[in-house]
């Protein structure tokens, strides 16, 4: 990317970036280290400490010699086994001045580093599995991070994560660093997390953001601005931003088991914009939410936000408790259901539906921290009830859900009675048109003209009259 696609919207620009820089290809990834390389020609190392840190050697395996004209002279396939229970798999100079290949963590372990190291220090290109079964790819110089460094999950097209900057081993310039649900992170790294008192954080559309204080990745405060425009600083997007559109301090407010929020009724204003909350078309479901604009496929609609409690089958139940992973669910405690005793956030006014046209999703919210949240399944329209399937388990769902599901159930055969009655006739109509061979067609194909006989007649008219039956 350069300069020119400056140009586009601020998220097709991020979105552009991000899917280049996850390209398995890594032309953009080189692209950023051989400008990195330029600008940093004369490198002093002041931090020593990776000198001479080579762990102990406990055992040799040698596979076989290969010869190679990249590879220094008498060089090996096989494996070192080191006293920290690391082990080496790869090719190695007789020396062991020059070993490429993979760094296990241990002996059981398939993760580790895979690069090359001299005189036992990476250097160059490496690749590190990280504990979310994904990697971080990264450029080396005598045993420090040098240059640029992205981390991704499990899926690379899918999963990115970040993109940052090192010199030395230290973290240099900003931190691009995506979000659980969307969006991102940009600011200043400190021990590989953004610790910056003017950071930015864009929420999923890549238009609504907070600027303020972010520590350890942690937002603490801000207030809200929207992005204009984006800008590439040392090949990262940098967000431009407009001036902030209120007085109103956002401040972190994560509940607990017994707080949903210190500030009930202050809404999120990015939430507020898309969706709102009125009386339900469904028949006795009192409340529903609405969307207030047009809302794509995929899109973030709004936020659940509650109390949080370890999951049990022992508390009372609740229509509201949702599941946010294996150790918290979220609940909206009684007392906080209506609109004039807790409004900050609104997908506990969705109804359910099992057609609905949203899905459950999460998000690192930077006032809520990490909540669930309901994503567009479908494209919505403005005006239309937004609703969502509420996955309660039968066996200890209320009866509303399980009337609600019988019914559903009961209409579903219903339709696909209908839907297989026709098309039963269709094929049947189809087979009878196929059989019918029009006069003119006869008359050019007189080698057929033996079926004008009165008898086989006869026959394919109770032949097709069977068939209907």
């Amino acid at each position: 990317m350069d300069e020119t696609d400056t140009c586009l919207e601020p998220s097709q620009f991020i979105k552009k970036w991000i899917k280049q820089i996850s390209n398995p290809d890594k032309q953009l990834l080189k692209s950023l280290q051989s400008d990195f390389d330029d600008l940093d020609k004369n490198i002093n190392i002041t931090n020593k400490s990776s000198y001479g840190c080579e762990e102990e050697i406990i055992k040799i395996t040698v596979h076989g010699k290969v010869d190679e004209e990249d590879l220094p002279d008498n060089s090996v396939s096989g494996s070192i086994l080191f006293d920290n229970g690391t082990v080496f798999s790869g090719i190695f100079s007789e020396d062991l001045s020059y070993r490429c290949g993979k760094l296990f963590e241990n002996f059981r372990s398939d993760k580790g580093t895979k690069g090359t190291w001299i005189h036992g220090l990476l250097d160059g290109f490496a690749k590190t599995d990280n504990e979310y079964g994904g990697c971080e790819e990264a450029f080396y110089k005598n045993g420090l991070k040098h240059g640029v460094a992205v981390e991704f999950g499990p899926i690379r097209s899918k999963n990115f994560m970040k993109c940052c900057f090192y010199q030395n081993g230290e973290p240099a310039g900003k931190c691009f660093k995506a979000m659980i649900g969307g969006g991102f992170m940009l600011g200043k790294m400190y021990d590989d997390k953004i610790s910056d008192n003017k950071a930015v954080i864009v929420l999923p559309d890549y238009k609504d953001a907070m600027i303020g204080i972010v520590v350890e990745d942690d937002f603490v405060r801000g207030r809200e601005t929207e992005v204009v425009g984006v800008k590439l600083k040392d090949g990262i997007p940098v967000p431009m931003l407009s001036d902030v559109k209120s007085n109103i301090v956002y401040k972190r407010d994560v509940s607990n088991q017994k707080s949903i929020s210190k500030w009930p009724f202050l809404k999120d204003p990015w939430e507020h914009k898309r969706v709102e909350a009125r009386i339900s078309h469904f028949e006795g479901a009192g409340e529903g939410l609405f969307a207030k604009r047009n809302i794509d496929v995929d899109e973030l609609v709004a936020l659940y936000n509650g109390t949080r409690t370890a999951p049990s089958l022992e508390e009372d139940w609740s229509d509201y408790r949702v599941h946010l992973n294996s150790e918290l669910d979220i609940d909206i405690p009684e007392g906080m259901r209506e609109l004039d005793q807790y409004s900050a956030t609104l997908s506990h006014k969705a109804n359910h539906s099992f057609e609905p046209n949203c899905r459950w999703s999460r998000i690192d919210h930077p006032r809520f921290g990490l909540i669930c949240s309901i994503t567009a399944s479908r494209k919505i329209e403005k005006g239309e009830e937004v609703t969502v399937n509420y996955r309660l388990p039968l066996h200890l769902a209320p009866k509303w859900y399980i009337d609600c599901y019988n019914e559903y159930q009961e209409n579903k055969m219903k339709a696909n009675k209908v839907l297989n009655a026709i098309n039963v006739i269709e094929n049947i109509s189809d087979e009878i048109i196929h059989d019918i061979k029009p006069e003119e067609d006869v008359q050019n194909h007189p080698k057929h003209s033996q079926y004008d006989s009165k008898e086989n007649v006869e026959d394919r008219r109770q032949f097709q009259e069977q068939r209907m039956i």
